[in-house]
């Protein structure tokens, strides 16, 4: 627990420092100028982040002591649980049943404030919400698997004052916390993935074993979870009152015989439990029979069923172990268990939540100071002039984009679907860079300059013109400077833009489509209505070449006859060819009409009014930033001595915050360790 020792400590000098700072007695001297008005609500907000940064290491530092009641589905965990925490015959905490029940994890943790159980649901993502027990009972028993979407586990409080008289209040006073778990061995695979993934909380072990089930198939399911583990145990032997009527003790006359059978038993298939066999740990018990105050054997003595059912000695063996182990069993916490990975997700919350409080508070505070100094004096000034110009831009370049894309629609729409559509979208191209130029060159370097005269110009002479200690020399140049950065930003503004307003569409690819489906629509006409013409083609394919290489064979007049017959071929593939071009000359006209209209159609909705500013107004902004940056450069170097002036205003917030930060440096680095940790 070093590490978020080490937070708390660093946190509680921050709360010290924090505490012991009067903002109003530095701040009363900026009253006047209305600087500063919200921040002292904002310091008091710091402070509440600090207290609660400070809680969430509290409580990670102070987790509990978890005690895991594990074993086998069906041996008795939560009947156990519900015998130990729940006086008889009073209604049951966690649901039980003959068969799988407990679907996902709950903790049970125990307070004294006298308001009744609580019940919570946990997500993942660490936050609680409460729900009533009905509904926790439903849910933990699995029996609506699509309302479990999310919840990682269960956690409920209970009144001490509820439960067996006294027997808790140590718990809730050490902070110890009891987790009945999914059983093991049943028919969901996910309840093992849950016990595997708390096992390493676990500090102390109750594993339930149900008395006539002591044997290796139950072992195989619950040795896999205790062989890796070095927390202690305690057995508990259940369902003990049916001993006798079990085939495992067979033969068996006395309970002390039966009972030390069962201990056999135990160190000979679960390894794990010996030193807690041997030790005297394991305790045999009823808790079904407790519960409802009944007794199987009225007519047979009773002589080990002492202390009802022997709850009791569990109560009693569980609560001193852990009285005198619980520092021992602090130390043994796992720092990778699921529930330490979200106390210190906690932690780090609450820790970032304060740093980045106080890093805007100390950027809000120096930015507020900086307000004050004499460069406000133009910045504030020069800011407006930038936006006034940006403003008249924006109306300027707004009304030549209308223009264009008025231009863009009526050209598009008087595209022929007849001409050449290559040679029309160049020549819309051209026409539209030229008419949104010469829109540019018309109106804007007058409207531009009026502005530039009006706002940045105005804004730097009438600055300079101040009794500041500049070189008059200094003053003309800045001025020339200035004008000179005005001018280039005309100049640059009038020049075409470095996109055109018009997008021309490709429409290769539309014609090939097009084209390729009319000649196909030929191919099918000419087979199905020119029969004889298609079997001629085929036999031209497949026959011709067959009897030209026969012929050819034959003595003195086959090479004539081959040469004949290849004619015939040349002659059939020529009416073949012919005949389709007649046939597809129509479909091919309608496929080049239909690429053109699908060509307009992309024109239109690649160059709508949106389009056309999205390509032209970026340029623009470049300029205009460029423009800002060089009139920003030409000032700083004369003006930054004046500013100097008033870093003393600020020295005294600056060492008030310094200490602090010194603090918060060394959280975020504690932070940033432990979040390494988080896998």
């Amino acid at each position: 627990m070093n590490e978020y020792q080490k937070l708390s400590d660093t946190i509680n000098n921050i709360a010290e420092e924090a505490s012991r700072a009067s903002i109003k007695n530095y701040l009363k001297r900026f009253k006047e100028t209305g600087h500063f008005d919200k921040f002292e609500e904002r310091f008091a907000d710091f402070k509440q982040d600090v207290q609660r940064a400070a809680e969430e290491c509290d409580r990670a530092i102070n987790s509990p002591v978890y005690v895991g009641v594990v074993g086998h589905y069906s041996h008795g965990k939560s009947s156990l649980l519900n015998a130990l925490l729940s006086p008889p015959k009073s209604r049951e905490l966690l649901p039980t049943g003959d068969s799988v029940v407990t679907a996902m994890c709950t903790l049970v943790g125990f307070k004294d404030d006298r308001q009744g159980h609580e019940f919570h649901e946990v997500k993942y993502d660490g936050v609680e919400s409460p729900i009533p027990a009905e509904e926790y009972q439903s849910k933990v028993s699995g029996k609506r698997p699509s309302s479990l979407q999310g919840v990682h586990h269960f956690r409920i409080k209970l009144n001490t004052s509820e439960l067996n008289p006294g027997v808790f209040q140590s718990m809730a006073d050490k902070n110890i916390e009891l987790l009945d778990t999914p059983g093991l061995g049943g028919p969901y695979w996910k309840d093992e993935q849950a016990l595997q993934s708390w096992i390493k909380e676990f500090m102390l072990l109750i594993v339930a074993v149900k008395a006539d089930a002591i044997n290796k198939r139950v072992a195989d399911s619950v040795n896999p979870f205790l062989k890796y583990s070095t927390r202690p145990i305690i057995p508990v032997v259940t369902f003990w009152d049916l001993w006798q009527q079990s085939d495992a003790y067979k033969g068996i006359s006395t309970e002390e015989d039966a009972r030390q059978k069962a201990r056999e038993d135990l160190i000979k298939y679960f390894p794990a439990m010996s030193d807690a066999v041997e030790d005297g740990r394991v305790t045999f018990v009823s808790a079904k029979n407790y519960r409802d105050q009944t007794n199987p054997y009225e007519t047979n003595a009773r002589e080990f069923y002492t202390e009802d059912w022997n709850i009791d000695n569990v109560r009693t063996t569980l609560t001193n172990y852990i009285s005198s182990k619980v520092i021992v069993l602090q130390s043994m916490r796992s720092e990778q268990s699921d529930l330490e990975l979200n106390r210190k997700r906690r932690v780090i919350e609450g820790c970032s939540n304060l740093c980045s409080t106080y890093n805007s508070l100390n950027y809000t505070l120096k930015s507020e100071l900086e307000a004050t100094r004499p460069k406000a004096a133009y910045e504030e000034e020069l800011e407006e002039a930038f936006q006034r110009i940006q403003d008249e831009l924006t109306r300027e370049y707004d009304r030549i984009i209308d223009k264009a894309a008025e231009t863009v629609e009526d050209r598009v729409a008087a595209i022929s679907t007849t001409g050449n559509l290559s040679l029309q979208l160049s020549e819309i191209t051209k026409d539209v860079n030229i008419e949104t130029h010469r829109l540019i060159k018309e109106t804007l370097p007058d409207r531009l300059d009026r502005t530039l005269e009006r706002s940045v110009k105005r804004s730097i002479t009438r600055f300079l013109d101040n009794d500041y200690p500049i070189e008059k020399s200094k003053i003309k140049r800045m001025k020339q400077q200035v004008n000179d950065a005005c001018r280039d930003l005309t100049e640059d503004l009038c020049k075409p833009t470095s996109q055109s307003p018009f997008n021309p569409p490709q429409g290769v690819t539309d014609l090939a489509k097009n084209v390729s489906s009319a000649l196909f629509d030929g191919l099918k006409t000419l087979f199905t209505t020119n029969l004889p013409l298609a079997l001629l083609i085929l036999a031209a394919i497949f026959i011709l070449p067959a009897i030209t290489g026969w012929l050819s064979g034959i003595w003195l007049v086959g090479d004539k006859l081959a040469t004949g017959v290849q004619y015939l071929q040349y002659f059939i593939f020529a009416a073949g060819v012919f005949t389709l071009f007649a046939i597809s000359w129509s479909n091919v006209k309608r496929a080049r009409e239909m690429t053109a209209m699908q060509v307009k159609e992309k024109a239109r909705k690649q160059n709508r009014r949106a389009d056309i500013s999205d390509r032209v107004k970026p340029d623009v902004d470049a300029k205009l930033k460029t423009f800002e940056n060089d009139i920003r450069e030409i000032l700083e170097n004369e003006i930054k001595p004046l500013i100097q002036s008033g870093d003393d205003i600020s020295e005294d917030l600056d060492r008030l915050f310094s200490d602090i930060g010194s603090q918060i440096r060394i959280i975020e680095k504690e932070c940033s360790s432990m979040a390494r940790g988080i896998r």
